[in-house]
C-alpha cells in the first residue's frame, strides 16, 4: 500500500527502528543478496536518468547538487554524501546573497490581513529551514480563512524545496489559496515554477 500522508515516510522509520531493536536475528537471516538486490534497484530508481533531466529542467543548482551527493554516497556513503550535498546548497545560497543566519534562523511574522486572509511575511532568505515555521503557522487555520499569503519581498533567495514544500502545504489546505507576494521581483534560475529564485544584485 503506498502512503498517502507525510507520516508514511515517519511510521516506516519507526518500524524498521523497532525492528532492529527487537529482532535482530531475524534480520540476520536475510540473504546479503536479497539486500544487496533491493539496494541496487532502489538506487537504480532514485538516480534514473528522468531524475538527472527533471533536476535539469529545475535549473543548473539543482543539478549539480544531486550530481555531488550522487557521486560523494557512491564514493564514500549516504550520510556523507547527503552531508556534502547540504553543505554546497548552503554556499550556493550564501554565493547569491543569502544572509548567514537567515539560513538556520529565518524570520517569519506571521499576521491576519484582510477578512479570511493569513499573511506570512519571510526575511532574509526563505529556505528549508523557515518550512517549519510555515508550518506551524498553518497548522490549525481557522475555518474562515481563504487565503495564505507568502511575503516574499524582503527575501533575498527562494530555494527550490521552500517551493516545493509550500505547493505540498496547500494541497492539504481545504479551499484555502495560496498567494505570493515579490516572488515575481527575483531572478529564476530556469522555467520551472519550483527553481530557485534570488534578487538581482544591483550593479
Amino acid at each position: 500500500m503506498r502512503g498517502r500522508s507525510r507520516w508514511a515516510n515517519f511510521f516506516h522509520g519507526a518500524f524498521l527502528l523497532v525492528s532492529v531493536a527487537a529482532v535482530p536475528w531475524l534480520l540476520e537471516e536475510i540473504p546479503l543478496a536479497a539486500l544487496a538486490a533491493m539496494l541496487i534497484y532502489t538506487g537504480a530508481r532514485l538516480a534514473s536518468p528522468s531524475k538527472f533531466r527533471h533536476a535539469r529542467e529545475i535549473g543548473l543548482d539543482q543539478l549539480a547538487l544531486f550530481l555531488v551527493t550522487f557521486v560523494v554516497t557512491l564514493a564514500t556513503d549516504l550520510l556523507i554524501g547527503v552531508g556534502v550535498g547540504l553543505l554546497l546548497k548552503i554556499i550556493l545560497h550564501l554565493v547569491r546573497g543569502a544572509p548567514f543566519t537567515s539560513i538556520f534562523r529565518p524570520t517569519i511574522e506571521a499576521s491576519n490581513g484582510d477578512a479570511g486572509e493569513l499573511r506570512i511575511k519571510v526575511n532574509g532568505a526563505a529556505t528549508f529551514a523557515s518550512l517549519l515555521s510555515i508550518r506551524r503557522a498553518t497548522a490549525s487555520l481557522p475555518s474562515e480563512t481563504r487565503r495564505v499569503v507568502i511575503d516574499l519581498r524582503d527575501a533575498a533567495i527562494v530555494d527550490h524545496t521552500f517551493l516545493n514544500r509550500l505547493d505540498g502545504f496547500a494541497r492539504e489546505w481545504n479551499s484555502v489559496e495560496l498567494e505570493f507576494e515579490g516572488l515575481d521581483s527575483l531572478r529564476a534560475a530556469s522555467d520551472h515554477p519550483w527553481s530557485t529564485r534570488r534578487r538581482h544584485q544591483a550593479s
